[in-house]
């Protein structure tokens, strides 16, 4: 048995037909391909040495809904230096590329572009974004990363941003100098 087209529907094979009878009743998969491509007629031929082929179609109704997502590579980076790929993609449209708008929650935190494309023939695409050091003591950030296309439910993903500042302390003296056996205030102060 022989599918036509093995990424919508796969025939369980080899099978024989046992003797003394003229059929067998056959398992046939279909694939759920997550791809909005309609409705897919798949011709199965079956073939036996000393027979001539026979063959029938069959239409794979499709079921999926016109969609896209957005994933990281890594759920958390550091703010120097950090920085991760934002995988988005798409499962409709294939044959022309989609440009989808790239938002973020916190725009003083990472840097990021507002647009983003999948080529014409591609699923998924990825682009690069990097963490902003804001040079302050914080306890990190979690940022909100929005995909849409203006049309369908704008997935999101939860980016952590780690802060990577330690904290200072700082000493200041009231005066800049003081005679033996004086006193002076200090004030120490965490940055």
């Amino acid at each position: 048995m022989i599918s036509s087209d093995n990424t919508e529907l796969i025939p369980r094979t080899p099978r024989t037909i046992p003797s003394g009878q003229s059929s067998i009743t056959l398992d046939l998969f279909a694939v759920d391909d997550s791809i909005v491509d309609g409705t897919q007629t798949v011709t199965i031929t079956a073939s036996a040495a000393g027979h001539l082929d026979g063959s029938d179609t069959v239409d794979v109704t499709d079921d999926d809904l016109p969609a896209i997502f957005i994933g990281l590579d890594a759920p958390a980076i550091y703010e120097a230096g950090g920085k991760t790929n934002v995988l988005f993609a798409r499962n409709f449209d294939l044959d022309s590329p989609m440009t989808l708008n790239l938002s973020s929650s916190d725009a003083s935190s990472i840097l990021l572009p507002s647009s983003v494309v999948v080529p014409a023939g591609e699923i998924q695409s990825s682009v690069e974004v990097f963490a902003i050091d804001d040079n302050l003591v914080d306890e990190g950030k979690s940022i909100t990363l929005t995909l849409s296309d203006g049309v369908r439910d704008s997935p999101s993903v939860v980016l952590n941003v780690e802060d990577n500042d330690i904290p200072m302390l700082d000493v200041s003296v009231d005066v800049a100098s003081i005679f033996e056996n004086g006193t002076a205030s200090r004030n120490c102060y965490a940055k």
